[in-house]
């Protein structure tokens, strides 16, 4: 055969390769047929146009017999060498996406008020699995971004394509346990209301709809109307403590108090309450989805189902 041009001392098909490689260890087409689920013909013909690429035979072809040319047990070699360096890095890769975590983001409210306490139970049951915690209200993209599990805060019916129901968020006073008395009905627990400071969180960007004690006010078809809101907060951390201080009554979300409502520092004395947007989890593609994903997607829908945004009913 010719000495091959500058332009064939590129690498050869991948196919042809493995090809060669099966034969030569076994020194027969039939096997190596075998061994790639292919037909003796495909091998033979893959083999060929390698020899044509370095520009030289590599197996001596006799009637009943197969063997290397001294060229061949060369090319062999460094063939199984290429081999073995290509499985050693695959496996590396695979070493380093097995000690990747899992990362889920969230809000820092959903985050740190609803998730954050409950992942004990996840790491018990999956105490292979590593996890990262990214809290930002940032939207960033599972798939992209290097996030794995994202949970979205969205009215239904404007959540992301695609997402699973989590928690439906909902609106409602909550203050220190003794401030109001749940025992109570319920217009001897609105008058006291009425001599309670109102506390509220300031919503921000989510539209002319925002919650507000007006709002609750008829929706616990209280008579009159509310007293004046005393005070406003754009954290919504400072006035959770506030309530759990006994500052005053809050009006809030029930996520955002449930690490508080589950602590016993505050309770919701009332059943009314203003619905709001919904959580919402968001995965890779479930084609897509990794082991990792789908363990952490079912525990938290089971934890979702299981302890609301409202743990005392």
């Amino acid at each position: 055969m010719p000495p091959p041009s500058r332009s064939r001392r590129r690498l050869p098909p991948l196919k042809a390769l493995e090809a060669f490689d099966a034969a030569a260890r076994s020194c027969s087409f039939q096997r190596a047929a075998e061994e790639l689920h292919i037909t003796p013909t495909a091998v033979s013909h893959r083999i060929r146009s390698l020899e044509e690429h370095v520009g030289a035979p590599l197996f001596v072809r006799l009637t009943r017999a197969l063997k290397l040319t001294p060229l061949g047990k060369r090319y062999a070699e460094a063939v199984w060498r290429g081999f073995d360096h290509l499985r050693e890095a695959q496996e590396l890769l695979g070493e380093e996406e097995a000690a990747a975590p899992l990362t889920v983001t969230a809000t820092m409210s959903f985050a740190t008020n609803w998730l954050g306490p409950r992942l004990a139970t996840f790491r018990e049951a999956h105490p292979d699995i590593p996890l990262r915690l990214l809290a930002t209200d940032d939207r960033l993209i599972p798939g992209r971004d290097r996030i794995d599990v994202a949970i979205r805060y969205a009215h239904r019916g404007s959540e992301p394509p695609g997402a699973r129901f989590l928690i439906e968020d909902r609106i409602a006073p909550v203050c220190a346990p003794g401030l109001l008395d749940p025992a109570e009905t319920a217009a001897d627990r609105l008058s006291a209301l009425r001599r309670t400071p109102l506390l509220q969180y300031e919503w921000r960007n989510f539209g002319a709809g925002d919650p507000d004690w007006t709002g609750w006010w008829r929706r616990a078809e209280a008579p009159g109307s509310p007293p004046a809101v005393q005070a406003t907060y754009s954290d919504e951390h400072l006035c959770l403590e506030d309530a759990a201080a006994g500052r005053g009554a809050a009006l809030v979300s029930l996520v955002a108090a449930d690490r508080l409502l589950r602590a016993g520092r505050l309770i919701a004395p009332f059943a009314a309450e203003l619905p709001h947007k919904s959580y919402w989890l968001v995965v890779t593609e479930p084609s897509d989805a990794q082991g990792a994903q789908r363990a952490f997607a079912d525990w938290i829908l089971a934890e979702a189902v299981g302890g609301g945004a409202r743990p005392d009913g």
